[in-house]
């Protein structure tokens, strides 16, 4: 007889007590098979069960009558007196199966005929323990063997029927002063009862959004004269990721790290004319870039801005979020092991918006330096020699504090206006030195670049000094 996996063993007072306090109500139907061990009392396996006709007359007719005392039940649906009665008919056709329970394989195996399909229960005591293993008779090349049922067993799929009280605390399960309190076990297989129990469920699983953003390269901020690269446009893709991981729909796991698993669609680049310059169609996270071809790579005075804009587009994750006990998040926040349930994942992503820039800006040099003799007529300074002066070119000038070895000669030179004060002070001998002013020295940029009318403001001794002293210039 075929044997569902749910069903209650006892003898006929245990059934009719079953029955008298209405706890068969969660099953459809129940057939009640009786059979002798060996010279024990009769057994009742109760269940949703199909039998063979290897029972007497008699047994058939207490079916009949069970389906009689069902038929007078308000709990039980017709269709599934109708399944029983179809289920008493076939038991008295030719089904040939048959249902044991012995104390050992081998005595079983010796003791009784058998055939394909039947089944075994081997019961094993063990130091007073009650051990129950399932065999089925099934053939392998030509010859009848026993398999062990039980391989497919495990705490996933084993559930409780049933809530079960306690009057002491259970993990997180709570209670004092003997009150007794339900361990929520009904419905919840063993692997989720170890959870109920000592595991606590985050349900508040943070989940970082895919995103794109938009990136230039070719950003200077440089002497005039110099060069810069043609600007580099790009837009990178993340695919975001979930706190404890996430399962697509055929359960395969991701963790946080292997991300939320997106794949961004489309994107496009336009340059500062609103020109598309570069197309992504390809569902991938790899990104998109385009180099924009510059017309005047020379750095030039003042600041010139390349803007560049775009959109992006993606949909929402395949994958859904896991808790940190691997399971969904449905519609009302509770934890779900059901997929199509889940909530909570990634967004689709429409047309963002993207821009980002690249700024070329050109500044005309400031440079100082000193001369440990008259190296330089103030008259007739060339451009190469203020290029030449040591420090420089920089954007701007302000507080210098040296020590200059022997000096005889300071030279500030920046482009004519940009200030209006220099002093010089040796601040070892409290001695300010006298500085003088002179404009409309024609300074080239770097390489040559356009040359502009410079202030120069120098001093210029009679004598060097006769060692190293500390000096601090302002320019202001």
């Amino acid at each position: 007889m075929a044997l569902d996996v749910k069903y209650l063993r006892g003898t006929q007072a245990q059934y009719d007590a079953y029955v008298e306090a209405d706890k068969l109500v969660d099953t459809t139907y129940y057939l009640i098979y009786p059979e002798t061990v060996g010279a024990g009392t009769p057994v009742l396996y109760i269940g949703k069960v199909l039998l063979s006709n290897e029972v007497t007359a008699a047994e058939v007719d207490a079916l009949e009558g069970r389906i009689k005392d069902l038929e007078d039940r308000m709990d039980v649906a017709e269709t599934d007196i109708d399944t029983l009665q179809s289920d008493v008919a076939t038991l008295k056709e030719n089904s040939g199966h048959k249902f044991y329970e012995v104390t050992s394989l081998p005595a079983f195996e010796e003791g009784h005929p058998y055939k394909e399909g039947d089944v075994c229960i081997v019961t094993v005591t063990s130091e007073g323990i009650d051990f129950k293993t399932a065999y089925h008779c099934v053939t392998i090349d030509g010859a009848l063997v026993w398999k062990a049922m039980a391989g497919n067993y495990n705490a996933a799929n084993v559930y409780y029927d049933k809530n079960i009280q306690v009057t002491q605390t259970v993990g997180n399960v709570v209670t004092s002063n003997n009150t007794p309190k339900d361990l929520e076990f009904k419905g919840k297989n063993l692997e989720q009862i170890w959870q109920y129990l000592y595991a606590t469920e985050d349900l508040s699983l943070s989940i970082t959004q895919p995103n794109a953003s938009m990136s230039v390269s070719g950003s200077v901020d440089v002497e005039v004269g110099n060069t810069f690269s043609d600007p580099v446009v790009k837009i990178t893709f993340s695919d975001g990721s979930y706190e404890y991981g996430s399962k697509d729909e055929a359960g395969t796991k991701y963790t946080k790290a292997q991300g939320a698993g997106v794949l961004w669609s489309n994107a496009f680049i336009s340059d500062p004319d609103g020109t598309e310059i570069a197309t992504k169609t390809t569902s991938s996270n790899s990104a998109l870039s385009v180099t924009y071809d510059v017309e005047d790579n020379i750095v030039h005075e003042g600041t010139v801005t390349y803007t560049f804009t775009g959109k992006a587009s993606c949909p929402a994750s395949v994958r859904k979020p896991v808790t940190n006990l691997d399971n969904f998040i449905d519609s009302n926040g509770a934890a779900t092991s059901v997929y199509t349930n889940g909530t909570k994942q990634t967004a689709a992503i429409t047309n963002k918006s993207l821009s980002a820039s690249a700024k070329v800006t050109g500044w005309r040099g400031c440079f100082w330096g000193y001369k440990t003799s008259k190296a330089l007529d103030p008259d007739a300074l060339t451009s190469d020699q203020i290029r030449a002066l040591g420090n420089g070119p920089s954007k701007t000038l302000g507080t210098i504090t040296q020590s200059l070895s022997k000096m005889q000669q300071v030279f500030v030179a920046f482009p004519a206006g940009k200030y209006s004060s220099v002093t010089v002070t040796n601040t070892d001998l409290g001695a300010p030195q006298t500085v003088t002013k002179k404009t409309g020295v024609m300074v080239n940029g770097y390489n040559g670049y356009e040359a502009i009318a410079y202030d120069v403001w120098y001093v210029s001794n009679d004598n060097a000094d006769s060692k190293a002293y500390n000096y601090k210039i302002v320019v202001s």
